[in-house]
């Protein structure tokens, strides 16, 4: 099972009140934890895809 897979099973697994209801988890502060997931998962992916590229960038320049 995929990192995706299994975060997606996590969701599916919660219910409406779980995922949309603010301040129902405190560590989102005043947010739903679905808004939560929204706002952090794309910086989430930026970052992952900024240091994919430097990685890339450094084995290209070491193999040369």
């Amino acid at each position: 099972m995929s990192l995706h897979e299994a975060l997606m099973a996590q969701f599916e697994a919660r219910t409406n009140e779980e995922l949309f209801l603010k301040g129902f988890y405190d560590w989102t502060g005043a947010l739903s934890l679905g808004e939560y997931a929204a706002m952090v998962g794309p910086s989430h992916d930026a970052w992952a895809i900024k240091v994919l590229k430097h990685y890339r960038q450094h084995l290209t320049v070491a193999s040369n």
